[in-house]
């Protein structure tokens, strides 16, 4: 029998780009697990953030951030999360 998705929820660590990881990784993880592109995350954490005072937010993305396990950035990363990978062109 398979893992449930939630199993592997993770932050991603390193992309070499400032543009997916912005703090701790953990938008960047959530989108790769669920294969959408990182902005809608971001997206949703701040409509959420907008709708509940952003205090519950916090405690769920530092909570996140320390107990979810650290990803280096995948192969298929930028494939996945439909993002575009800079190559310092």
């Amino acid at each position: 029998m398979p893992k449930p998705l939630i199993y592997s929820l993770c932050k991603i660590s390193d992309t070499g780009s400032s543009d997916v990881v912005w703090m701790a990784g953990v938008c960047a993880g959530i989108a790769y697990t669920f294969g959408i592109p990182v902005w809608m995350v971001r997206l949703f954490f701040i409509v959420v953030g907008l709708v509940t005072g952003f205090v519950p937010l916090f405690v769920i993305y530092v909570l996140l951030a320390v107990l979810l396990p650290s990803l280096l950035c995948p192969d298929d990363f930028y494939e996945k999360t439909q993002g575009i990978e800079d190559n310092g062109d």
